[in-house]
């Protein structure tokens, strides 16, 4: 598999008329909104899920790149991630640190491998590695046998 030197990815996004709005990703549509303490309807996620959600979804695409390139195969992963967010007085808010819970199933043979997987997901995930300078950012890996 040959890797492409540069990527660019881009979303446009429409007001929706209210607290929200529409999100036109490559061929995907989806909302976001104002969370209800914020004055929004909280019609769909608001940007601090979706950079959680971004964090998340990196981690587990890469684990899946390096596991298909290993030929192993994951019974489960699941992937929880939390934003610490903190007023800083008159400047506002700011992510002041990414805690992600990564736990990796998989058949006993294979947990050598997934683990292997896993740690380049944690170490090559794009994303993590552009915020990792900016934000503190901790995952809490575990791979085990599934059930």
């Amino acid at each position: 598999m040959r890797f492409k030197k540069h990527l660019r990815y881009g979303v446009e996004i429409r007001w929706d008329g209210g607290t929200g709005g529409f999100v036109e990703a490559y061929r995907h549509r989806f909302r976001l909104d104002t969370p209800e303490e914020w004055g929004g309807l909280a019609k769909g996620p608001c940007p601090d899920e979706l950079l959680a959600a971004s964090i998340g979804g990196c981690l587990l695409t890469t684990l899946l790149h390096f596991a298909r390139r290993m030929d192993v195969k994951p019974r489960d992963v699941e992937i929880e991630v939390s934003l610490k967010i903190a007023l800083q007085g008159a400047e506002g808010y700011r992510i002041r640190g990414v805690e992600a819970s990564f736990i990796v199933e998989g058949d006993e043979g294979d947990l050598e491998l997934l683990e292997r997987c896993a740690e380049w997901a944690v170490r090559y995930c794009h994303i993590t590695r552009s915020l990792e300078e900016a934000i503190p950012l901790k995952v809490d890996l575990k791979v085990r046998r599934g059930q």
